[in-house]
C-alpha cells in the first residue's frame, strides 16, 4: 500500500483516480432469454443477467473516498437512456436497461437485440436509432450483433428509403388495420431505421461471445478488464490480434482441468471470413459506403461467480414483466437448467 497517496498534490491524485476509470461497454438490453448458449449443447454454460447488473454499477473507485467519486462523476452519472432520448429515436423492449451508470468519455454502447423483427411485445420503435442516440451522448462508438445486422431489410430495387419514417402501432395489427398496409409502414420504418448506421463512423459487429468465468481479482490482475475488473464486458475488434490472444487464453485456461455445464469454442476467427461476411451484409443493404467504418468483433464477458462449474448452484434470471419470448417458460421447461 503506498502510504504516502494522500500527501501528494491534489492534482497528482486526481490525475491518478482518472487512470483507473474503466472504458466500459454500456449494454442498451440485456441478452435475450439472458443466457448464452452453445450450439449443439442443451447445458447451460452461463447466465448472463447478473453480468449484465453489475456491469450498470459504478466504477470501483466511485466507493474508494470523496475524492475518488468526485472524480469518477467528473464525466459519469447514472442515467435512464430510455428518457432522454428524442421521440424520433425511441426504442422499447422487455430487455431494455433503464438506471446504470455511464461515462460520456469513456464507455461505448452495445445492442444485444438479435434481430429487427416484426412489431410485437418483445419489442418497438427504432432501435438502431436509439442506439446511435446513446452512443453520439457518449464516446460515439457503438456494437450490434451480426445476427441483428443481418436480419435488416433489404431494399428492393429502386425503392426509396425515407429519411425518417413513423413505426406502426405496437402490438402488431389491430383489428380495425389493414394487415398489408401495416407491413407496408412496418417496412418503411425499418428501412429508414437502418439509415442510423450512417450517424457514426464507429461501429462493431459481434461475431460470437466468449463468457469467461473466473475470479474478478485475478481477472484485474490480467488488465484485460480494466485496471481494477470492474469493465466486466468487452468488445474486442477481430484484427487486435495480440489482446485477442490474450483473453481467449484466459478463456481457455478457466475451462481447462474443470467440470463444466458446457465447452465453449475458443477458436479464434478467422479474419478474411468475417469481414467479407459483414462486408457483403452492408453491400447487400445499401450501405457500400459504411464498410470501412463497421468491424467484426468477439464480445467477451467476465463471470466472477464460476456458475459454470458442476455442482454449483445456478440462480435463474429474474422474471420478465408481460409477455413476449421471455425466459419463463424456458426456464420451468427445461429441466437440464433445474438441475
Amino acid at each position: 500500500m503506498f502510504s504516502a497517496f494522500p500527501q501528494l498534490p491534489l492534482e497528482l491524485r486526481e490525475e491518478i483516480w482518472r487512470y483507473c476509470l474503466p472504458y466500459r461497454v454500456r449494454e442498451l438490453d440485456r441478452s435475450e432469454y439472458d443466457l448464452y448458449e452453445v450450439e449443439g449443447e442443451s447445458e447451460i454454460p452461463c447466465w448472463l443477467h447478473h453480468i449484465t447488473s453489475m456491469n450498470t454499477r459504478p466504477p470501483a473507485i466511485w466507493s474508494v473516498c470523496h475524492e475518488a467519486r468526485r472524480v469518477a462523476q467528473e464525466t459519469g452519472r447514472v442515467s435512464d437512456p430510455f428518457s432522454l432520448r428524442p421521440a424520433d429515436s425511441k426504442w422499447y423492449s422487455y430487455l431494455q436497461i433503464h438506471d446504470r451508470w455511464e461515462d460520456s468519455q469513456r464507455d461505448s454502447v452495445h445492442m444485444n437485440w438479435p434481430a429487427m423483427t416484426t412489431y410485437d411485445d418483445d419489442g418497438y420503435g427504432m432501435p438502431l436509432r436509439a442506439l446511435s442516440f446513446d452512443a453520439l451522448r457518449l464516446s460515439g462508438k457503438a456494437s450490434i450483433m451480426f445476427t441483428f445486422l443481418h436480419s435488416c431489410l433489404k431494399p428492393d430495387p429502386g425503392e426509396k428509403v425515407a429519411i425518417f419514417a413513423h413505426p406502426p402501432s405496437p402490438g402488431g395489427c389491430y383489428p380495425h388495420e389493414d394487415g398489408m398496409a401495416h407491413l407496408r409502414v412496418y417496412r418503411r420504418a425499418m428501412l429508414s431505421d437502418t439509415r442510423a448506421l450512417r450517424h457514426l463512423d464507429n461501429w462493431s459487429v459481434v461475431m460470437k461471445t466468449v463468457v469467461i468465468h473466473q475470479d474478478i481479482r485475478i481477472a484485474a490482475m490480467t488488465g484485460l478488464f480494466g485496471l481494477l475488473g470492474d469493465a466486466l464486458v468487452q468488445i474486442v475488434d477481430v484484427d487486435e490480434v495480440e489482446r485477442m490472444a490474450d483473453l481467449l487464453r484466459l478463456a481457455r485456461n478457466c475451462e481447462q482441468g474443470f467440470n463444466v455445464t458446457a465447452r465453449q469454442d475458443f477458436e479464434p476467427l478467422n479474419l478474411q471470413e468475417v469481414n467479407e461476411a459483414v462486408k457483403q451484409t452492408l453491400i447487400e443493404r445499401g450501405y457500400g459506403d459504411m464498410v470501412p467504418k463497421v468491424r467484426p468483433a468477439v464480445l467477451f464477458r467476465l463471470c466472477p461467480r464460476m456458475c459454470n462449474r458442476l455442482g454449483r448452484a445456478v440462480t435463474p434470471p429474474p422474471r420478465p414483466i408481460g409477455m413476449g419470448r421471455g425466459f419463463v417458460s424456458f426456464w420451468l421447461d427445461n429441466p437440464k437448467a433445474r438441475r
